[in-house]
């Protein structure tokens, strides 16, 4: 990877001295380099931009670093091969052209050509369909961006050339700088894991943000996250989670563990901070770049006007994961001695509309020696007499002195701007509006917890599952070409991993087969039919052995052929769905949530990657939504988590399993949990 991003030499096949030219842009791009050889290649010219232009890297004598190609996509072949059969090869290529797999079926094979280039000749290549690369450290710019790009430390790795330039424009503002820049394009060969360790390891990256429309390899995306997440921070924007889920989703946990909400799982997980979103990705880079990691979720707010203070409240008091600082008698009493009579000590802090310089310094004074605050948001409305830039000096000297982030939300335009290029200066950014504020705290909270939890990337054993043998259950099942296990066949295979399942009876004939108590529920167990309430294939608190009977030949005649069963209808409990999915990136997930007629309603799912440990199980339960209905119901939390740990060990012992679905499974405060429905799948 150095010699792509560190080159001391440079092949630009497709240079030219044509003004617009892609060729031309990276050929100037490249040259702002002095210390840089520079070869230009284009048959047409002897010399280009004041160099010798060769008509191929074949006709160059000495070995070359890097190779740039920015042709037609029909001559990309031919120069990677002209590159690979040189006699001192060139292993390095970065393809700029379009026209490959984004574009059409004929770009596809060509793609597939290149890679197959690629591992014949041992070639690494960036792209193709990709804005180049960049390292501001060497000065190099092996791109068509614009010329003068922020240094700083910032480490970007984009699947999109277009936001790779927008987020140039929004660092031209000085919120944020660069160090190493790769555009990723198509990914033919070189990918987000190839560039992990080598920014990890670059000392002047400080961040690592990431845009990825797809990942290349989920479990070793994930360990190599875990990994670089103990050293700096790892940002990711992560596009294609709307796309519509399968169609062949069977189960209830299929549907709710969806490649979106693993995904973000898996980089949470793994220690890499999640966006949804641009501005939530910025305003994280942003925050990161500029102030200390939050302490606690405690926030403190120092305002000059009502408005914005309460609506900044109302944003972490309802849609965050953030808390306001509760402020005590003792340290409001300090607060009004310096302050005018109108003002307010609570927290938010209101220091009015008139507040010069010198309230917001006293004010921070007196909360930099108050223990418990995690970041302190300093919001500034421009009034008349509003002095913007001295207090964006209070703002620098409180992040020197205080080890907590003092953030500033300078509101408004010309005051904004004003605000912003005075603490630019300084290595600060501002926030416009206080929702990117509150959102890039909670985020950088987050990994904060991580890193100081000191938990990425713990091992679990999991080779108790390594020489397991495939059960006879699932032998049978793959003999008959069937994918979804019957019910009876479902407890067996449950039953051995401690899982205690209803009883059920099979009704073949009649009613009279069914001796056990009333009421009871009779239900259809068929391989076709999964979500039985849908199709009115389940009838409940059924009371005696005439309304079964009269139900039974209800469902036969319905569906013919089908199995059908009976259970007693048991003491309700608190329903919950435990569930198995195999992620096609990530591999097994444990899903755990509310279940019955509420797993779809109420958003309270929990995911872990697999293997999970039983504190990390715990934990995130205990924080949870669904830890705290536990609570009340005087549930034990360790109930579910011994449920769940089972669960997971089956699958893990049981690779061929696709899916499983518990739900629900009764838990009670004083005796053994029970489950009622399960269904595995293949």
């Amino acid at each position: 990877m150095n010699k792509i991003l560190n080159p001391d030499s440079v092949a630009i096949v497709g240079a030219t001295d044509t003004e617009g030219k892609i060729g031309n842009i990276i050929l100037r791009n490249i040259s702002q380099n002095d210390t840089m050889t520079i070869y230009p290649i284009n048959p047409k010219h002897d010399e280009i931009g004041g160099l010798k232009a060769y008509a191929s890297v074949l006709d160059i004598e000495r070995e070359v670093d890097l190779a740039i190609i920015a042709v037609p996509a029909k001559f990309v072949i031919q120069a990677v091969r002209d590159c690979a059969w040189k006699n001192s090869p060139i292993k390095n290529i970065v393809i700029i052209s379009a026209g490959f797999s984004e574009e059409s079926e004929e770009g596809a094979k060509r793609e597939d050509e290149l890679k197959q280039l690629a591992k014949e000749n041992d070639l690494r290549i960036v792209g193709p369909n990709c804005l180049g690369v960049i390292n501001t450290t060497e000065n190099l710019n092996a791109s068509f961006a614009g010329k003068n790009i922020a240094k700083g430390g910032v480490g970007l790795i984009m699947q999109s050339g277009a936001l790779t330039t927008a987020l140039f424009d929004m660092a031209a503002g000085g919120n944020f700088g660069f160090s190493l820049v790769t555009t990723l394009g198509n990914k033919a060969v070189v990918n987000e894991n190839d560039l992990l360790d080598y920014y990890t390891r670059d000392e002047e990256t400080k961040i690592i943000a990431l845009y990825l429309e797809d990942i290349a390899d989920g479990k070793s995306f994930a360990e190599k996250l875990a990994q670089t997440s103990k050293v700096k921070p790892v940002v990711v924007l992560k596009a294609g989670i709307s796309k519509k889920a399968q169609a062949a989703i069977l189960s209830h946990t299929g549907a709710m563990a969806g490649d979106a909400a693993v995904t973000k799982e898996a980089i949470e997980a793994n220690g890499g901070i999640y966006c949804s979103n641009l501005q939530e990705f910025s305003g994280v880079i942003s925050l990161l770049n500029s102030f200390s990691l939050p302490e606690n979720e405690q926030i403190a707010i120092v305002t000059n006007a009502g408005g914005p203070g309460v609506v900044t409240t109302d944003i972490i008091e309802s849609d965050s994961k953030l808390k306001m600082f509760e402020i005590s008698p003792e340290l409001r009493e300090q607060i009004e001695g310096v302050l005018p009579s109108e003002s307010s000590a609570k927290n938010p802090i209101d220091l009015l509309g008139d507040a010069m310089e010198d309230r917001y310094k006293t004010t921070l004074e007196i909360l930099r020696g108050v223990h418990g605050i995690g970041a302190i948001l300093v919001i500034v409305t421009p009034q008349a007499q509003t002095p913007i830039e001295e207090i964006a000096q209070v703002v620098i000297d409180a992040n020197e002195e205080l080890a907590i982030p003092v953030i500033p939300i300078f509101m408004g335009g010309v005051a904004s701007y004003k605000a912003e290029q005075y603490l630019a200066k300084r290595g600060l950014s501002n926030f416009r509006f206080s929702y990117g504020a509150v959102r890039a705290i909670e985020k950088a909270l987050e990994f904060a917890n991580a890193k100081r939890s000191g938990r990425l990337g713990e091992k679990v054993d999991t080779s108790f599952a390594d020489s397991v043998k495939k059960d006879v259950i699932i032998d049978k099942l793959q003999a008959e070409d069937r994918r979804v296990f019957y019910y009876d066949e479902a407890d067996e295979l449950g039953s051995k991993f401690g899982l205690n399942i209803l009883p059920a009876t099979y009704l073949v004939q009649n009613a009279n087969e069914y001796t056990g108590e009333y009421p009871v529920v009779l239900k259809l167990d068929s391989p076709n039919i999964l979500h039985k309430n849908a199709k009115d294939a389940l009838f409940l608190y059924i009371k005696n052995q005439e309304e079964l009977e009269e139900k039974r030949i209800q469902l036969a005649e319905s569906f013919p052929g089908e199995r059908m069963l009976v259970q007693p209808m048991i003491q309700s409990g608190l329903e919950v769905i435990i569930g198995i999915k195999e992620n096609d990136l990530f591999g097994y997930v444990l899903m755990v949530g509310l279940g019955g007629i509420f797993t779809e309603l109420l958003d309270t799912k929990l995911l872990w990657l697999l293997p999970a440990s039983e504190d990390a199980i715990r934990r995130k339960i205990e924080g949870s939504m669904l830890g705290k209905i536990l609570k009340k119901q005087k549930i034990d939390v360790g109930e579910v988590v011994l449920q769940s740990q089972r669960v997971a060990k089956l699958s893990m012992y049981n690779k061929e399993i696709k899916e499983l679905d518990i739900n629900p499974i009764m838990l009670y405060s004083e005796k053994e949990p029970m489950i009622v429905d399960i269904k595995i799948l293949l």
